[in-house]
């Protein structure tokens, strides 16, 4: 769980959760669940999907761990890799301030007193990997964890003075950032028979999820950086990735979703100014009540860097009466065409 400040994420494998944990007893969900979608043709037409919604030991299109770079993967490495890899920025403040007073004063800095998140960090050629987590990292596995590269050898060695960092396009000239808090994890679409019953993309999604400690709005923030490698020996044809989300605004009959072109951002908002269906009450469910935030999901870069190019959404179905072309897909086409952003009859959504 990513803890920083008052935004909580519980991430697990592909999916995400969000809920405000800000020092009351009860949890206000903002967004219920959320997962990265993707999906698109390979030569022979075949369609290749990978959409979650909502995870369970039976219902899931991601498992945890790499892929070899034969585009496999297999159980043991699946259940090692199960686990999210967490570093705060006032480790690696420490870290830097120790490594360089050893160099520059020669105080010694053993290895027992790095601290333990970096010492296990999961990045290529980490020496320190099995003495922390029981388990080696394959030699055939070199899309792991960033850092930094001290000695720009190519390989992590904290005793060398490399670091954990997040590498993104918002981190600007130097390429990468330090934030208060990060946390990384591996998954992909190999592990087993999807869900969404599509044929396996062979991707690999690092996940890294990080918060800043401020004093403006970033402070209310959490940030997912993906980075997608294709593991199959195909390319993927007409391909398409979005981030499905299940926005729960405290209750769930109450809320609409709007996009803002110009910010690349699809934001949640309740109906009226009051959280709830029978006042603050939503069959049990915490609310917001009076104090309703407004909560946005923004696109800060896209592989093809045209930004947001489309948003639709569709209904819960158990929740008045829905037009069945509305609600929850059924099909892999469906799956697809959702990804995609149009409706199941085949017809582009008018953007919201």
């Amino acid at each position: 769980m990513l803890e920083y400040l008052y935004l909580a994420q519980e991430i697990c494998g592909g999916v995400q959760m969000l809920l405000e944990v800000s020092g009351s007893k009860k949890e206000v969900f903002r967004f219920y669940a959320g997962s990265i979608w993707g999906g698109g043709r390979d030569p022979f037409d075949n369609l290749k999907l990978a959409a979650n919604t909502y995870r369970s030991p039976t219902s899931t299109d991601f498992w945890s761990g790499p892929i070899s770079d034969d585009g496999s993967t297999f159980s043991d490495q699946c259940r090692l890799w199960d686990r999210i890899f967490k570093v705060r920025g006032d480790e690696v403040a420490f870290h830097i301030l120790r490594y360089n007073r050893s160099i520059n004063e020669g105080i010694p800095y053993p290895a027992s007193e790095i601290p333990k998140n970096i010492l296990g960090w999961p990045a290529v050629g980490n020496p320190f990997f099995e003495s922390i987590h029981e388990f080696t990292i394959d030699s055939d596995l070199t899309n792991l964890g960033s850092f930094f590269d001290a000695d720009s050898d190519g390989m992590y060695d904290p005793s060398k003075g490399d670091y954990p960092v997040v590498r993104s396009s918002m981190a600007g000239q130097d390429g990468f950032m330090v934030p208060a808090e990060q946390s990384f994890n591996i998954f992909n679409d190999v592990g087993n028979i999807h869900t969404s019953n599509g044929f396996p993309m062979q991707f690999q999604f690092n996940k890294t999820s990080f918060a800043f400690q401020t004093n403006d709005e970033v402070n209310d923030m959490t940030f997912t950086h993906f980075r997608i490698t294709n593991k199959a020996t195909d390319i993927l044809e007409r391909g398409y990735f979005t981030y499905w989300m299940d926005g729960d605004l405290g209750c769930y009959q109450d809320d609409y979703i709007g996009t803002d072109t110009t910010r690349n951002m699809l934001y949640l908002y309740n109906q009226d100014d009051v959280d709830g269906i029978n006042g603050c009450e939503c069959n049990g469910v915490p609310t917001f009540c009076e104090n309703i935030p407004l909560v946005g999901i923004r696109f800060f870069d896209t592989p093809d860097k045209n930004g947001l190019s489309s948003t639709m959404y569709y209904n819960n179905p158990g929740i008045g009466g829905q037009n069945p072309a509305t609600t929850d897909p059924a099909t892999t086409m469906e799956y697809m065409q959702a990804d995609d952003g149009e409706t199941y009859s085949n017809n582009r959504r008018r953007r919201i």
